[in-house]
């Protein structure tokens, strides 16, 4: 090819960058006309973000001569891929200062950095104000960050908000009940997925499975169990694993009972022997591996965890938010 414009230039870039070629993207990107226009230039962060390397993609980004929703939000993405919550919220907020307003993959990115139920409770409130309250993907992140910071109650309201609900939303509603220690309502969830016509996957079948486990729901599991090949799946090791924890504890529970009183006050007395062992065994080693931390130290360290500055800056970062959407 002899005459090369920057579409073209562009298009090679692109297409190393997706074959994970991202030294050879980043030469053909360094050849380029000096009027790389602005896809080149996302196009070449993002293969940096999906190779881990986010100080290049941070670098890159702050030399771009204009930058628009896409360069912020692939670099928002690259943070929280990699777990460096700081990044996600630093950056979060400068992009609110330069009068960008996020979009669901940016909110979905800051989203799943937060570990406090109010930092999901404020993002909740941002995306109701902006108005993505029923986009699927961003209500099933809030279902599954409310879930993980210990609110099963804001879960599920996050489920009811949602107008159109996907197997994955199903899915994460029955891991929550299940996490939370409600096994027969993630079994009900699970009806219910099926009379909606969603198709389970293996995950569905997993959190179902575990669920049964859960409940002592042996017959019930076996039947779930065989139901997974007609979704045109294949029964995975995992899914093997639970039944066979099932089954084997539904016979544990039948030989206990099966025992006579006295067996049952020898075996009782064994394994609480083995217990009291165990524990001086672990006090023993603990003793000879940790420094005493004195009443000061433990003090000084719980001070120092709730005055971090990842707390204040996304405080920050939300609260601007709220005041440019409010206006």
């Amino acid at each position: 090819m002899h005459h090369k414009n920057v579409a073209t230039w562009t298009a090679m870039v692109s297409g190393l960058a997706q074959n994970s070629r991202v030294s050879m993207a980043r030469e053909f990107f360094d050849k380029m006309p000096k009027n790389k226009d602005i896809m080149a230039w996302n196009v070449m962060i993002n293969a940096y973000a999906n190779d881990g390397q986010m100080s290049e993609a941070q670098r890159l980004f702050d030399s771009m001569p204009a930058t628009d929703l896409v360069s912020w939000s692939t670099v928002i993405k690259g943070y929280a891929k990699n777990g460096r919550k700081d990044d996600v919220m630093g950056l979060f907020l400068l992009m609110l200062r330069s009068a960008v307003y996020p979009d669901i993959t940016t909110l979905i990115s800051v989203l799943v950095t937060s570990e406090r139920t109010v930092e999901v409770g404020q993002i909740h409130g941002m995306v109701t104000k902006i108005g993505h309250l029923s986009e699927t993907s961003l209500g099933n992140a809030l279902l599954i960050m409310y879930s993980k910071s210990g609110e099963l109650r804001y879960a599920w309201q996050a489920f009811k908000m949602l107008w159109e609900k996907d197997a994955i939303t199903w899915t994460s509603m029955m891991q929550a009940f299940a996490n939370h220690g409600h096994a027969s309502c993630a079994l009900q969830a699970f009806a219910q997925m099926l009379r909606h016509g969603h198709e389970p996957s293996s995950s569905t079948f997993t959190v179902a499975l575990t669920a049964c486990r859960r409940s002592g729901l042996v017959e019930k599991g076996r039947n779930i169990f065989r139901s997974i090949s007609a979704y045109g799946l294949k029964p995975a090791i995992e899914h093997r694993d639970i039944l066979g924890r099932m089954v084997r504890a539904r016979e544990a529970t039948e030989v206990v009972a099966a025992m006579t009183p006295e067996m049952r006050d020898q075996e009782m007395e064994l394994k609480e022997r083995k217990k009291k062992s165990k524990k001086k065994s672990l006090e023993d080693t603990q003793l000879a591996i940790d420094e005493p931390v004195g009443v000061e130290s433990a003090a000084a360290a719980t001070a120092a965890t709730e005055c971090t500055p990842t707390k204040g800056l996304f405080g920050w970062a939300l609260a601007y938010l709220k005041a440019v959407v409010g206006k």
